[in-house]
Order: C-alpha cells, then sequence, then structure tokens
C-alpha cells in the first residue's frame, strides 16, 4: 500500500522530479525486495531448516521472527553482525516477542566467530558485496556449517540493482563459486 502512494512521484515530470523519481524508485524497490523476500525466499529455505540457521549481516533483524517460526523452539537461530548495537537491538526485540531461541553473535570481518559447526543453513542476505575480504569471509563461514549444510546468498545482480556504479560493490556467481 506504501509503494501506491509514491507511484505518482515515477512519473513526475516537473521541478524536483530528478530527486523524486530516484527516490521513488529506491524506496518501491526496497519494499517489492523485502515483501517478495519475506513471502517467497525466507519460506522456501525453510526447507533447508532442521534446527541452526544462521542470519549473516543480520542487521536490524529482519528475518528472524521468520527464521526461529522455521526452526523447532529448541533449536538456536544465529544472529549474526559485526555491529553490537544492531545485535543488542535484535536481542532486545527477541525478548519483547517471546522469540527465546534467538542467539547474537557479534562476528568478525573475516569470520562469522558462530559458537557452533553444525550450522544448517547460513542466509546471506544483501551483504556479501558489502564483505572486504569476502574470500576468506566464505571459506571461514564453511567451516561453521554441517556437512549437509548450505549456504544461501541473496544479493544484486551485477551492473543492476543497488551500487551500479560501484565496481567494488559488484559481486558475480562466478566470483562466490571461486571462493567457496
Amino acid at each position: 500500500v506504501a509503494a501506491l502512494g509514491l507511484i505518482p512521484f515515477l512519473f513526475a515530470t516537473g521541478p524536483g522530479s530528478e530527486v523524486q523519481r530516484p527516490l521513488a524508485i529506491v524506496v518501491i524497490g526496497g519494499l517489492i525486495s523485502s515483501t517478495a523476500l519475506t513471502l517467497l525466499v525466507v519460506p522456501a529455505l525453510y526447507g533447508f531448516f532442521d534446527d541452526q540457521p544462521a542470519d549473516l549481516g543480520a542487521g536490524a533483524g529482519v528475518f528472524e521472527g521468520a527464521l526461529a517460526a522455521a526452526v523447532s523452539t529448541e533449536g538456536p537461530v544465529y544472529a549474526v553482525d559485526i555491529d553490537q548495537g544492531l545485535l543488542d537491538h535484535i536481542s532486545q526485540r527477541a525478548k519483547q516477542v517471546g522469540l527465546n531461541n534467538v542467539r547474537v553473535v557479534l562476528g568478525k570481518y573475516t569470520d562469522p566467530a558462530l559458537p557452533v559447526r553444525t550450522v544448517d543453513v547460513a542466509l546471506i542476505y544483501d551483504v556479501l558485496h558489502h564483505i572486504e575480504a569476502r574470500d576468506e569471509y566464505l571459506k571461514n563461514l564453511a567451516t561453521y556449517v554441517a556437512p549437509a549444510g548450505r549456504i544461501a546468498i541473496v544479493d544484486f545482480v551485477p551492473g543492476r540493482g543497488g551500487h551500479v556504479n560501484d565496481p567494488t560493490q559488484q559481486v558475480s556467481k562466478e566470483q562466490v563459486a571461486a571462493w567457496m
């Protein structure tokens, strides 16, 4: 519904349209992608969860509720970030809504620093392109994933989406395959 109010900005041609149009594109795109992720991607990943998913680059904890619902009440959901303030927010919010199985983990720039080596699914959503030492991070991450576990990476397609004009923020499937 919020996106509908921004549609007129997409077609603006008057003064200020050079600001309105890109802003509307970013906001509407964000609303659409977050909705699609919540309604399509996370439920599709549910089938892979057993008892220990990890959200790497958890940020404000958008996915922790859905991940916590996907596992048994005993199974922990690891929310990993390098920002202690964001982890404090996730922890506080999890307590408020009664998610007792969410565990926050202060990761490192080159290592998620998970407390276990049996993660079923490691979700990296819109984060990999922000990691400088991607190859080292992914190699370290692989040591925390269970033998039958998976690493799910959802990021921008190079040349499209966010950071399109910054080649250092572009990550291709081929690069990820080489790093894994």
